[in-house]
């Protein structure tokens, strides 16, 4: 019983007449990967795509599950009777993909609330060899990020589920669905995050009159709500202003499975990313810490498009309006980017993997050493500084792009 005696017992059985309950098979899933469990060695294999890392770059920025999608966002109502406090769009002209919502629902009080979401249907893909289990792991992972680049206590997250999943009657559906759940266990427990609610949009698919039949791809959304203990600390994803440092927290695999760029170059063959379930909260912690703490100017989470693509979306939504709004620009180098699993330098996989776990943070040059001191043990490293020469250049990768384009390449594709 909770909290006092209990008030009778339940039968275990099902009362007489009741319908029988339903019986289903579920067949196909791989063995699981126990919760902690870091990255093993990857390669990656098959020909290197014969595009840049410049050129690639901007073909993400434009891809449809990237680019921005402010058209849409703008036609909904998202002050909350003004209360709302971090917008769905950040920066001067709101041109930047915020990481999490943030609501003040008691005005004047300096509590608020962070709401942010996680998705990674790549790395649940089975066409490439992914695991709805890692899909779970790594949706909680993000929305975690999320809500903390925004400045929520990752102790005080509460997260739901959302199940979009094609039929269940089909026995490698059900297992994968069966696969997603066991993540959101495994998932919950390690980030300390209850699901306290949830819903599911199950047999999802589509016959056709020549009877083919059409699935969505098992889908996976994790909703997290965050307390913010002090509003005031809340940080946005623009880059804020030039001379600070951009440094990454957090390690990355080249584990190119289900990436975007992957998507681009089909020929590149190489594992889904997995979740490291203990140093993922870790790092959690540690960056909540130095933005509670005032130590951070502007916060983003590594996700679709890579480590990159983040930086791009820093500088794309400190543009202010009008063709000359990019003045803010930023020199930095991917070698100092920490690699796990055994990961060699390849500009092209550090530039755009997808793995979990990372966040680019901008830093205060006075702030700095100390940053550096709090995060002794964790992947670390100082990638470059912002400047004010409106470019984006990456001298090892050849990079060297003006960001008003980077913010077209962002900002047109789906501005209808």
């Amino acid at each position: 019983p909770y909290r006092g005696p209990g008030a009778g017992p339940l039968p275990d059985a099902s009362p007489p007449g009741a319908p029988p309950s339903p019986s289903a098979q579920a067949r196909g899933a791989p063995p699981g990967t126990p919760p902690g469990t870091p990255p093993a060695p990857t390669t990656t294999s098959g020909p290197r795509p014969r595009a840049g890392v410049a050129k690639t770059l901007r073909a993400l920025l434009a891809h449809p599950n990237i680019a921005s999608k402010r058209w849409i966002v703008r036609q909904y109502d998202h002050e909350v009777q003004g209360n709302t406090v971090l917008k769905p769009l950040v920066g001067p002209a709101g041109d930047g993909p915020g990481d999490a919502s943030v609501i003040q629902p008691v005005p004047g009080s300096s509590r608020a609330l962070a709401i942010g979401c996680g998705l990674a249907i790549g790395v649940g893909d089975r066409a490439v060899g992914g695991d709805a289990y890692l899909m779970a792991l790594a949706a909680i992972d993000e929305a975690v990020r999320n809500l903390v680049c925004a400045g929520a206590d990752p102790h005080r997250i509460a997260i739901l589920d959302n199940f979009c999943w094609p039929s269940c009657k089909k026995p490698e559906n059900l297992a994968s669905l069966v696969r997603a759940a066991e993540g959101c266990y495994d998932g919950a427990k390690a980030y300390r995050t209850p699901f306290v609610s949830g819903k599911d949009s199950l047999n999802n698919q589509f016959t056709t009159e020549d009877g083919r039949t059409i699935e969505i791809p098992p889908t996976l959304l994790i909703t997290g709500m965050g307390l913010v203990q002090d509003v005031a600390r809340c940080v946005t994803s623009d880059a804020k202003r030039p001379g600070s440092a951009l440094a990454v927290v957090g390690a990355t695999s080249h584990e190119l499975g289900g990436s975007h760029l992957q998507r681009l170059h089909s020929d590149i063959a190489s594992p889904v990313p997995r979740t490291d379930l203990t140093l993922g909260p870790r790092l959690a912690r540690a960056v909540a810490a130095l933005i509670a703490d005032g130590l951070v100017l502007s916060a983003h989470d590594v996700s679709d498009g890579g480590l990159l693509v983040a930086v791009a979306e820093m500088l794309i939504g400190a543009c202010a309006e009008g063709d000359e709004g990019a003045t803010l620009g930023a020199a930095i180098d991917l070698a100092p980017a920490p690699l796990a699993g055994g990961a060699t330098a390849d500009d092209l996989a550090t530039a755009f993997s997808e793995s979990p776990s990372r966040y680019i943070l901008e830093i205060a040059p006075e702030h700095l050493e100390e940053v550096h001191r709090r995060l002794v043990g964790l992947p670390f490293g100082v990638l470059g500084r912002t400047n004010d020469s409106g470019r984006l250049e990456v001298k090892s990768a050849g990079v060297d792009l003006a960001v008003s384009d980077l913010r077209d390449d962002f900002t047109r594709p789906l501005d209808w």
